[in-house]
């Protein structure tokens, strides 16, 4: 049978839709294929890239484990900028270790003792001032870096784990203003010099240091209204405070806050040092050596 001139329109037009469709498929299938390929490269990116990242956390936890000068750096390169960050002061706590570096002496003092003025010392060249020394020949375990000691808003202060260094002295006014740049008009301060703290500031992340007070033990967050309460102090030394009370030195003993005459007794040195208020951190790292979480410490745009 003969297909007439208009069968053979519609065939040629469903030849014409069928071959179109095919073509369509065929370009759709492609399509399909090219982002499935590029879904899987970018899943075997990715999931090198998170395997990288694993593995630069799992390094530096182990250089922490080992006592090491840890570099956070590739790790923060890997998990992207600093200023994605968390503050520091929403997600430490106090007690908390942090890996500030207050660096080391540039030069040697010996242990002052009570005939020795108004001195400080106890360390050698190059030591580090994160280190501990011992001021009264106990054989108490010395401690190392420093702890998140108060947390005000975004501000977080830190607090010496150990005792930097030792300070002894003969006169309690004089003391005080050696400590802390403040005299009385009665007070003779001629031939003293003032203390200054600014070797523990990293100016990276602290803005200024200052030795603990009393009043500070109070105002600490939680509140700390007698040393017996908080854990910055080890109650076999004895260490001295930067405040004065009813013309006497103020210092602590036996995890008590007392106040003197105290003179001529070697002290520690308790020194705060308060961050910036944009310090970030990369996260924490357990350090079994100070049985406790470290936290890595980070400024925007590092």
């Amino acid at each position: 049978m003969r297909i007439g001139n208009k069968g053979f329109a519609i065939s040629t037009i469903l030849y014409g839709i069928l071959s179109l469709t095919i073509l369509i498929l065929l370009l759709t299938f492609g399509i399909m294929k090219a982002n499935k390929d590029m879904n899987d490269d970018l899943v075997d990116g990715i999931e090198l890239k998170l395997n990288r990242c694993i593995n630069e956390e799992v390094n530096l936890e182990s250089c922490y484990y080992a006592g090491g000068n840890c570099d956070p750096e590739i790790y923060n390169t890997c998990i992207g900028k600093t200023g994605d960050l968390p503050l520091l002061a929403d997600v430490a706590s106090v007690g908390d270790y942090v890996d500030y570096n207050a660096g080391n002496w540039n030069e040697e003092r010996p242990l002052p003792n009570i005939n020795s003025g108004y001195s400080f010392g106890g360390y050698k060249k190059a030591d580090s001032r994160n280190a501990s020394v011992s001021c009264n020949g106990n054989n108490a375990k010395l401690n190392y870096g420093w702890k998140v000691f108060a947390i005000n808003g975004n501000v977080v202060t830190l607090i010496h784990a150990g005792t930097p260094e030792c300070f002894t002295f003969e006169n309690e006014a004089k003391a005080y203003y050696v400590l802390t740049g403040i005299k009385s008009s009665a007070l003779d301060a001629s031939g003293l010099s003032v203390k200054s703290w600014n070797d523990y500031v990293d100016t990276t992340y602290a803005t200024k240091a200052s030795l603990v007070t009393k009043g500070m033990l109070v105002g600490a967050t939680p509140s700390l209204p007698t040393a017996a309460s908080n854990e910055f102090f080890e109650n076999d030394k004895v260490y001295i405070l930067g405040d004065l009370y009813s013309t006497h030195i103020t210092f602590i003993e036996g995890n008590t806050i007392k106040y003197g005459p105290a003179n001529n007794i070697v002290y520690g040195i308790k020194p705060i040092v308060v961050l910036k208020s944009t310090v970030r951190t990369s996260g924490s790292i357990n350090n079994a050596d100070q049985n406790g979480k470290t936290w890595i410490l980070s400024q925007d745009g590092e």
